[in-house]
């Protein structure tokens, strides 16, 4: 997995490399990626602690959103996306 900075390009074996190195984590994944991502992600939050904040870019959320209750209350999640409008119902944990 690669990470960019503004400098420079950063490869990671692991999330749970990229988890100890990054703050935040932002997951541009396929879709079918997510949920395992957010899934160790989460164990690894609980495992290794730090007030991290992850969050996703997915266009469809139905089957990720529910996957960020099962983060420690000091990391801070989201699901974002550029077309979210008015209408959209916020989450609440």
């Amino acid at each position: 997995m690669r990470v960019y900075s503004q400098h420079e390009r950063m490869d990671f074996d692991s999330l749970s490399e990229l988890y100890s190195w990054a703050e935040p984590v932002i997951l541009a994944s396929f879709i079918s990626a997510l949920p395992h991502q957010l899934k160790e992600l989460s164990a690894l939050s609980k495992e290794l602690g730090g007030a991290k904040v992850i969050f996703d870019i997915a266009t469809f959320k139905a089957d990720i959103v529910g996957l960020y209750r099962h983060f420690p209350r000091e990391v801070k999640v989201a699901s974002i996306h550029l077309t979210f409008g008015s209408g959209t119902a916020s989450y609440e944990a």
